[in-house]
């Protein structure tokens, strides 16, 4: 059932933010009144992902005039988190009437001080007019291809590594290196088992699980099932882990690597895909934040193929800090030894 993969081709990196989600309605959204007129339009999304802290909000929508005389300027948006925090948007400072449809988009920054409670449940989008152009039943304007893009606080974000010796000078050396040497196909992991725990090993703890089963391939992890995750959960009394890498690749049923698909998903909010992998490939990553948990998975491509993933040469570790965090870290060296 398990092993590795084949040729080198591409390798996508989406999501590369900690946490972030996109609300999208194709509309028509009335833009009426002053907020809280029952004429204006809005619309909920509930978002299901790791929680995480907006910073930026990346807005796009079509504006198309009634004629009741509105300027683009007037239409506003009201956006109240699960928290019931909210901030008012003007997507467009555009004076003057128009006629027809108006494509608009803005970004707005520094939202981390406004959703400062949980992102995690439904989200409500308010369409609404600082000038009351119609009167109180007439709609002014109206909203449509809108997508609302929420990204996390600055600082947190990701780097790739596609080459171990890259990967390697970038983390601490005390890292914690699984290559699963004892393994072999079906022993000691033959399915039966549905979590395994790893480590301590150099300050580094983590239990992987599978709902439908773990396997052991030849010196490698891989799962019982075709198409399931297995999930990498790091140990929270340990070490904080910034840094994972190793050699992900699919199978077959026998532990044979074989062309195909493996995704990786950071419970913090980011997403990498990557294909063509091979018995040499390496893929790693560090985190500006600590990674909670990694789910490593074949996706069925719907080509007849079923497909085990499998994990290698399993690095756990830590990113080397920046220059101002070692010298701050010096800095508090010296005060404990003064004391």
């Amino acid at each position: 059932m398990k092993g590795l993969l084949t040729v080198v081709a591409a390798v996508l990196a989406a999501g590369v933010a900690f946490g972030q989600f996109t609300a999208t309605n194709p509309g028509p959204i009335n833009s009426a009144a002053p907020y809280g007129n029952a004429n204006n339009g809005s619309f909920t999304f509930t978002y299901a992902g790791p929680d995480f802290t907006p910073n930026a909000l990346n807005f796009s929508g079509d504006l198309t005039s009634t004629g009741a005389g509105s300027y683009p300027s007037e239409a506003r948006w009201r956006v109240t988190n699960p928290a019931a925090q909210f901030a008012n948007f003007q997507p467009t400072t555009q004076s003057g009437t128009w006629v027809g449809t108006l494509p608009i988009s803005a970004t707005f920054p520094g939202l981390s001080a406004t959703y400062t409670g949980t992102s995690v449940g439904t989200w409500t989008f308010a369409a609404w007019e600082s000038f009351d152009d119609g009167g109180p039943t007439t709609v002014d304007a109206i909203w449509t291809n809108l997508s609302f893009g929420f990204t996390a606080a600055a600082g947190w974000s990701y780097t790739n590594y596609f080459s171990e010796a890259a990967f390697l000078a970038a983390i601490q050396p005390n890292f914690y290196l699984e290559d699963y040497s004892t393994y072999t196909y079906g022993s000691p992991l033959n399915g039966s088992q549905t979590s395994q725990a790893y480590g301590p090993t150099n300050g580094y703890a983590y239990t992987v699980t599978n709902a439908n089963g773990l396997w052991s391939n030849l010196s490698a992890l891989s799962t019982n099932s075709a198409h399931t995750a297995n999930v990498v959960t790091f140990d929270p009394n340990y070490n904080p882990v910034t840094a994972i890498g190793g050699n992900f690749t699919a199978t077959d049923i026998n532990g044979n690597i074989i062309p195909g698909t493996v995704t990786i998903t950071d419970a913090n909010g980011a997403t990498w895909t990557l294909t063509g992998q091979t018995g040499n490939s390496f893929f790693g990553f560090t985190s500006t934040v600590p990674i909670v948990s990694v789910a490593f998975n074949c996706p069925n491509l719907n080509d007849g193929v079923n497909r085990w993933v499998q994990m290698d040469h399993f690095y756990v570790g830590q990113i080397i800090p920046e220059p101002a965090s070692l010298l701050l870290i010096g800095l508090a060296g010296l005060m404990l030894r003064r004391r």
